[in-house]
């Protein structure tokens, strides 16, 4: 692209960014940012510049996870800011943009922090029904999951949802992409026939709005699938996994991680079928893929392991499965996002497949170690919860302590109570073990 006039030169460029960046288009839409950066800095085009730099933020750290550089860039973008006169709606993109880049690295306190000030910055501006804070809110909905703020995080996107069905309708495309979000995190909290509804919605509305094989489409087959999945409908969810796999097959390499991802969820719809050796293969060759493509020290890396521990208990390859949890915690470990939710949640995986083993002291050693880290990141209570009960098992397997295992599985119900949202079948499993535990008579 050739434009003499350096302004108009900048515009464009900004204007393709987004657009190769709408598209996933990253390494493109960073040339582009910079190229409108440079034109807008020998414009003299200071807001172009500002704007420039914000995306370059998010672009660099957020969807090619280049840290380090992100870091250099937001100290960029916020000297244009201020050299701008702190421009409120370019301030709040930035503080977004760098929340996101938080919220990826596991720092999710610093996150919240972030999208709570563009929040703030963005509603004062722009007012309480604009796109850019549903926006915004949807981020901070994302972080509320890790801090455990259940309820939260649905209030804002049902807050969402209804700016966007006030905009554009109830079948528009990006209605359909808040719906998605909603039905995620109703089920996350166990909501699962409003959340598969919804998600069932959103995909009626792709399938009406691209073509058959657009990633939109394969996006939502998952979705709904991983309702079903955690319903225990797995024959209803394979067709939608294999349907989604064919779609990202096509569409993408075959070593795509997005082709992973579909991949690991068809291996998990042939296990509940119990195609156990189907879905092994499947999980090995999730594993390959993750590991060819993103190496061993990512996060995907060690929940590809996750699932495969899971494949090998089900099968009753239980040595396998605790070599595979084992070697997904220290993944987690090693892995430069330090993510105390999926570390402890791991760990607990890893005290279960030694229980199942029969090692009750290392397992016990295990959950303790879990229940310590998870006492001091109170944030994550509903881990906490699960944590309490694994370990009550162990006592309970190793017939130690009677009254301290009934007073972890007591704790376990509190915190589970505590969240006041879907969490009926861990309070149930809870109550299950408490009353086996009861003495006779």
């Amino acid at each position: 692209m050739t434009l003499a006039y350096a302004p108009v030169t900048a515009e464009a460029y900004l204007m393709l960014g987004d657009l190769q960046q709408t598209l996933g288009e990253y390494a493109a839409a960073e040339s582009s940012f910079y190229r409108a950066l440079w034109a807008g800095e020998a414009g003299k085009q200071d807001r172009i510049a500002a704007k420039a730099w914000t995306r370059l933020v998010y672009v660099v750290g957020y969807s090619q996870e280049r840290v380090g550089e992100a870091q250099r860039l937001v100290q960029h973008a916020d000297a244009a800011l201020r050299r701008l006169g702190d421009d409120e709606i370019e301030r709040a993109s930035l503080q977004s943009a760098a929340g996101s880049i938080a919220f990826q690295q596991g720092r999710y306190p610093e996150a919240q922090q972030r999208f709570e000030q563009s929040r703030t910055l963005i509603e004062k501006a722009l007012g309480p029904d604009s796109l850019e804070l549903a926006e915004v809110l949807q981020r901070l909905a994302l972080v509320y999951e890790p801090l455990g703020v259940w309820a939260q995080a649905i209030a804002l996107e049902r807050r969402c949802l209804a700016i966007f069905e006030q905009r554009f309708g109830s079948v528009h495309p990006q209605t359909a992409d808040s719906r998605r979000r909603l039905a995620q995190h109703l089920f996350y909290n166990e909501y699962f026939e409003e959340a598969l509804r919804l998600a069932q919605q959103a995909l009626a509305t792709y399938e009406r709005s691209y073509p058959t094989d657009d990633e939109h489409i394969a996006a939502a087959l998952l979705g709904v699938a991983e309702i079903l999945l955690d319903m225990d409908r797995g024959q209803e969810a394979l067709p939608l996994t294999a349907r989604a796999l064919d779609i990202r097959s096509k569409r993408r390499d075959l070593w795509h991680t997005d082709v992973a991802e579909a991949l690991a969820a068809h291996s998990a719809a042939l296990l509940q079928e119990g195609q156990t050796d189907s879905a092994l293969k499947e999980g090995l060759r999730v594993r390959e893929i993750v590991e060819r493509t993103l190496g061993t020290e990512h996060i995907k890396y060690a929940w590809a392991l996750a699932d495969l521990g899971r494949i090998y208990a089900a099968a009753g390859q239980h040595r396998r499965a605790y070599e595979a949890h084992r070697e997904s915690l220290s993944a987690l470990e090693r892995s430069q996002v330090k993510d105390v939710w999926s570390i402890e949640k791991q760990r607990i995986e890893v005290g279960r497949a030694e229980l199942a083993l029969g090692d009750g002291a290392a397992a016990l050693t295990t959950l303790e170690r879990a229940v310590g880290e998870l006492e001091r990141n109170d944030s994550i209570a509903i881990l906490l919860g699960d944590a309490y009960l694994r370990l009550a098992e162990v006592l309970a397997f190793l017939k130690r302590d009677g009254q301290r295992v009934q007073r972890l599985a007591q704790q376990a119900i509190a915190v589970y109570c505590k969240q006041r949202v879907g969490r009926k079948r861990r309070i149930a499993a809870a109550e299950r073990f408490l009353a086996l535990q009861a003495p006779a008579g």
